[in-house]
């Protein structure tokens, strides 16, 4: 593993600590957060496509993308991380791609999460892959600890490459997302 990839691995430890660890974790909070209703976030398609590279891509708008997913799968409510997020909290440099939606699920104690990324050259989507099979990694030693049940999510966890585009999909419902996003991106 080299330096950067250490850092990046430990300020994503450090980052799921803090988002984990800051409130109650009683099995009362824990049960009532599981009652709540969840509801997904629905993504403006224009809000993942800057103006400046609508020419450059070559496929799907992620927000497009995102909300067929979603459409008839229930979701925790999930977060849109702009670009400064998508660096500091998953290593990806979104100034380098032409199209990146990150979403986490607000809920610490979850491990859902979506990453769909455009990448300017296979090559670059490759290095993608390889960084989002560390966060799987992280995720997975952080998770076996306090919840089995979100242990087993990870381990099922999808990463999902096709030429420039990759995906992450981190949900107990991967199948049925996986699903709807081979079909749009015509795998």
């Amino acid at each position: 593993m080299n330096r950067a990839s250490k850092w990046i691995s430990l300020l994503l430890a450090a980052l799921l600590v803090l988002t984990g660890c800051g409130g109650e974790t009683t099995q009362q909070t824990t049960a009532a957060s599981q009652a709540e209703e969840t509801t997904a976030v629905t993504v403006p398609s224009e809000a993942t496509l800057p103006e400046a590279t609508q020419a450059s891509s070559s496929g799907p708008v992620m927000g497009e993308v995102y909300n067929k997913m979603i459409e008839n799968v229930q979701m925790p409510e999930m977060l849109e991380l702009d670009e400064q997020m998508q660096l500091d909290y998953c290593g990806i440099d979104s100034q380098e791609l032409i199209q990146s939606l990150v979403l986490v699920c607000s809920d610490g104690m979850r491990t859902d999460e979506i990453w769909l990324l455009e990448a300017p050259d296979e090559e670059t989507a490759q290095a993608l892959a390889e960084l989002a099979q560390q966060r799987l990694d992280v995720k997975g030693q952080e998770s076996v600890t306090y919840s089995p049940e979100q242990y087993a999510v990870v381990q099922e966890a999808q990463i999902l490459q096709q030429g420039n585009f990759l995906a992450l999909i981190v949900s107990p419902e991967v199948e049925a997302l996986a699903e709807v996003y081979r079909q749009e991106m015509g795998m």
